[in-house]
């Protein structure tokens, strides 16, 4: 009979599977003495490492931002700039008064501007 089915049967018949015996008592005493081992050796540095690059990583993000943030202030500021000084360059470049030199000098500098 195949073992996987001997242990169904068994099961079946009531036998004592699932009784504490002192197998229980060493699996608890191993996992008693191991879990503290373990926790010095593997869990804590582990863990260290990865709370180290979480900190390295979330600042590098953090100090992206900020340059982020700092680019578009100072582009606005420049587009600005520039819109401000088209805005009070318009009027001098399209006066009566710089046109008339214009058509009586004939091609210069200035008006072909």
């Amino acid at each position: 009979m195949i073992p996987a089915l001997n242990v169904i049967a068994a099961a079946d018949a009531g036998s004592d599977m699932l009784t504490p015996d002192v197998t229980l008592l060493i699996v608890l005493a191993l996992f008693i003495v191991f879990v503290p081992i373990l926790n010095r050796l593997l869990f804590k540095p582990i863990i260290a490492v990865l709370q180290e690059r979480d900190r390295l990583t979330g600042g590098s993000s953090h100090e992206a931002r900020a340059m982020v943030l700092t680019v578009d202030q100072r582009l606005a500021e420049y587009e600005e700039g520039i819109r401000e000084s088209a805005w009070r360059g318009l009027p001098r470049r399209r006066s009566p008064s710089t046109l008339r030199g214009c058509r009586s000098a004939g091609e210069d500098r200035r008006c072909a501007r």
